[in-house]
């Protein structure tokens, strides 16, 4: 784990290439090895990262040090209202590199967004999305799994009421 002081900000758009790199690192140390997903499909979601994150960074919060973005967090309004209808929040990605893990980073991470969004005054259920079989899940209570692509399972974990972790 890296020792230097981490800060929290928001994204611009000069991190753009950054943030995509770091999304992509991250994925595929998560991904990659539960051999869910063929290198194919991986491959092209990863080529697809600068370009989605470029358009999102107006939502997204990330972890900086020493100059060095080393997490990223996205949260928002929940894409999964349909389906969801109780959860208008949405924890949609939160990476780490992993010469961070353990150094709080996700959780002060999770905590800043939960502030700039304002979720920390109105409250508010949250839900998140996950690969069951990815070992560094964030975990709610569980809300509901079903069969993803490639027969991969996702797990909907939901959080009743906000901050999320203390």
């Amino acid at each position: 784990m890296a020792s230097e002081t981490i800060t929290v900000r928001r994204a611009v758009s000069a991190d753009a290439a950054a943030i995509a790199k770091l999304h992509i690192k991250s994925w595929n140390e998560a991904i990659r090895p539960l051999n869910v997903f063929t290198d194919a499909f991986v491959d092209t979601v990863n080529a697809r990262r600068l370009e989605s994150h470029t358009n999102r960074l107006r939502n997204d919060v990330q972890e900086t040090g020493a100059s060095k973005i080393v997490g990223l967090c996205m949260m928002g309004r929940s894409w999964m209202l349909e389906e969801f209808p109780d959860y208008i929040n949405e924890l949609m990605a939160l990476y780490v590199d992993s010469d961070y893990y353990g150094s709080g980073a996700a959780k002060k991470m999770i905590a800043e967004g939960i502030r700039l969004l304002g979720w920390d005054k109105t409250g508010g259920k949250m839900i998140c999305k996950a690969l069951e079989l990815n070992k560094r899940k964030i975990i709610g209570r569980e809300v509901s799994t079903k069969e993803g692509e490639n027969g991969a399972v996702l797990v909907m974990f939901g959080w009743d009421a906000l901050p999320l972790l203390e």
